[in-house]
């Protein structure tokens, strides 16, 4: 298909057909431009369901004033003409539509860093190859014959699609726009695309020049975002930035994940940055599956992609053992998250709700298997449900995430391609294992078996009733149900043969905590109150009782 014409039929509104029309008998030569014709293109050759909805159309041969005015001329609908530098004509032709834009042929000069340090200059007399050039990618670069029925290929675009490849149309025009790099990130995770040497070369070049550094913030974040709504394989549009060098510029949490090293048993894939890339094509796909919204599916590929970033700092090397570890990983990797998701301006609903899916993100996987060993964990699950909540997020985001970690374990690491659902028998049990005990939690509400009662912890603390009963419940459900507490404490000393909570465990805590209310100068009501500070005090008890034991 590399031919510089080649016959193609898209489906075209009749709106779009007239103007053309209209123009085409005054002397224009009317093509339909840009994103529409490359979907469309990509969804007969390889069978994809892409909306065709933006329609862009690009005029030769008549100024655009004289279209303006033709147009004013012929058709009953508001015409508008917006932007000062790239004076685009926009067609309000149905309410609740979105306006068809008509441009001429231009050039673009770069003058500067940013991008949009440009003189442009309509030329409606340039010859199609000439104003073509001015275009990021082969696949972007397509031109549409509305009458002829014919697509126009000056650069090798559709030879490009036919081969799932993003190549560069110039390289200098490519390189004075440094926006272009998030672009190809982005088309790469939409499309499934590969990125050609060619331009993972210039794309180097800009990234070492700090180009990028001169990005407005809001266009990073739509560039990320477009990628988190509209992927269908987000594993290359991180490997290309990766490849880029850029990955370090924007995200070096994520970058030093392909330095850090798993055990092959646990972990078959390899370094953690493997493990991320297999994690998020889970998520896409169980995005699809689930029939998600677009901003569920972001949440979800955001959550898959930070979820490990802790073992970036956490993990060690125990020679004897010859193990990796990363005790403290869900934790450590909350601090990470924040910055990451600040440093590409993500939104507010995104940084508020990922935290806390990265901090509970081994729950699901502990809880059930402490019920596989005879421990009832319908109040664990009872109050994971109401701490998620709390922060507007549904256990199914949690199980999501937690399907997407399983999953990814896939020794095939070359196309970063997860393990199928059904291969991995633990995440149907934990879904079916969830499922039976939601139901449970629906049928008897919040009067699930507590971790330990409020009596006996009268009778082995020897203190009479008080709001220090609430707080010590909370603190030893806390450590209870808190898997990177239970991985640094043997079992023995948190629960007993009958899974009832230790003595030593409860005497430790009490002693601790009261010395903590008189360094901190706090209370047992406002421990009580406050998740923040419990959260302080058991991380400092946990190293505490680990020297005890």
């Amino acid at each position: 298909m590399s031919a510089l014409t080649n016959q193609f039929t898209i489906d075209t509104p009749s709106i779009v057909k007239r103007i053309a029309k209209l123009l085409n008998q005054k002397g224009g030569k009317t093509f339909l431009v840009g994103g529409i014709v490359r979907d469309a293109v990509i969804n007969q050759i390889h069978c994809t369901t892409f909306p065709l909805s933006d329609y862009d159309l690009e005029v030769f041969g008549l100024e655009l004033s004289e279209i303006e005015k033709i147009l004013k001329d012929n058709l009953p609908y508001f015409i508008s003409q917006e932007g000062k530098a790239f004076q685009v004509l926009k067609v309000h032709h149905q309410h609740g539509y979105k306006p068809i834009d008509i441009t001429v042929p231009r050039t673009e000069t770069s003058t500067g860093p940013a991008h949009t340090d440009f003189v442009v200059t309509a030329n409606p007399q340039l010859q199609i190859k000439e104003a073509a050039i001015r275009r990021d990618l082969t696949i972007n670069a397509l031109y549409y014959d509305i009458q002829k029925s014919q697509i126009i290929d000056p650069f090798g675009g559709l030879d490009d699609i036919s081969n799932q490849v993003i190549n560069i149309v110039n390289r200098k025009t490519f390189k004075e726009d440094p926006l272009r790099v998030l672009r190809v990130m982005q088309f790469a995770a939409r499309f499934g695309f590969t990125v050609s040497p060619a331009t993972i070369e210039i794309s180097k070049e800009i990234v070492q020049s700090n180009m990028l550094l001169a990005l407005p913030i809001e266009r990073v974040q739509q560039a990320f975002m477009d990628l988190f709504f509209n992927a269908t394989k987000p594993s290359l549009g991180f490997q290309f930035l990766k490849d880029s060098d850029a990955l370090f510029l924007y995200l070096p949490e994520l970058d030093k994940l392909a330095h850090t090293h798993q055990t092959p048993s646990w972990h078959p894939e390899g370094n953690v940055f493997i493990h991320t890339m297999q994690a998020i094509n889970a998520a896409q796909d169980i995005s699809e599956r689930e029939g998600l919204s677009k901003y569920e599916k972001a949440l979800l590929i955001v959550g898959a992609l930070c979820h490990d970033l802790g073992k970036g700092v956490s993990t060690k090397f125990i020679a004897s053992e010859n193990i990796h570890i990363a005790h403290g990983h869900s934790k450590t990797g909350v601090a990470l998250a924040k910055d990451i998701l600040k440093r590409i301006n993500a939104p507010e609903h995104i940084q508020k709700r990922i935290p806390i899916l990265i901090e509970k993100h081994l729950l699901l996987p502990v809880l059930y298997s402490n019920h596989t060993k005879g421990i009832n964990q319908t109040r664990a699950l009872y109050r994971l449900i109401q701490e998620l909540q709390k922060h507007q997020l549904s256990l199914d985001m949690l199980l999501w995430v937690t399907e997407s970690d399983t999953r990814a374990r896939n020794d095939n690491v070359e196309i970063y391609e997860p393990l199928d659902r059904n291969d991995v028998p633990l995440i149907n049990e934990i879904y079916d294992w969830v499922a039976v005990t939601r139901i449970e939690i629906e049928s008897t509400g919040s009067s699930h078996q507590e971790v330990v009662d409020g009596s006996d912890l009268i009778r082995i603390v020897h203190k009479p009733q008080g709001i220090w009963i609430h707080a010590m419940k909370h603190l030893l459900e806390d450590i209870v149900f808190d898997p990177e507490f239970r991985n640094l404490i043997p079992r023995p000393y948190i629960l007993d043969e009958e899974n009832n909570v230790t003595e030593k465990l409860i005497h430790t805590l009490f002693s601790f905590t009261e010395n903590y209310m008189e360094r901190n100068n706090t209370s047992w009501q406002f421990i009580s109150q406050n998740e923040e500070m419990r959260e302080k005090l058991l991380g400092q008890f946990m190293i505490y009782y680990k020297q005890q034991v």
